[in-house]
C-alpha cells in the first residue's frame, strides 16, 4: 500500500525500523538509497518511483521522526476521503506566483 523513500549517505537501519515501527500497517516497502552525492535528490526520488510496488509513495529525509503513531492509516484515510493525488508537508510558509 505505501513505499517509503529515503537518500542516505550511510545505511540507517535504525531508521528504517523507525518508519516500520511508526508507519501501522503492515505491507510497507521501505526503499533506502545510499548516495554520498553520486546522484540529486531528484534522481534518487525518481528511481524511487520506478522501484516502488506500491500506489501511495512517501518521500523523506533520513533525519526527520515520526511522532505520530499508526501515521501511514492516517494517510491512505486522506487519500481515500478526497480527489487528491498529492499530499505533503514542505519547509516553507511562501510559495511564490512561478511554483
Amino acid at each position: 500500500m505505501i513505499s517509503v523513500i529515503y537518500s542516505t549517505r550511510k545505511t540507517k537501519p535504525d531508521f528504517k525500523n523507525h518508519i516500520l515501527n511508526t508507519i501501522g500497517i503492515k505491507n510497507c516497502e521501505v526503499i533506502e538509497y545510499v548516495n554520498d552525492g553520486e546522484y540529486s535528490l531528484t534522481e534518487i526520488y525518481n528511481k524511487g518511483i520506478s522501484d516502488s510496488q506500491n500506489d501511495i509513495v512517501v518521500f523523506c529525509h533520513d533525519d526527520i521522526a515520526f511522532n505520530t503513531k499508526k501515521w501511514g492509516t492516517k494517510l491512505i484515510n486522506h487519500f481515500e476521503k478526497t480527489n487528491y493525488g498529492v499530499l505533503g508537508v514542505a519547509g516553507t510558509t511562501d510559495l511564490p506566483s512561478s511554483g
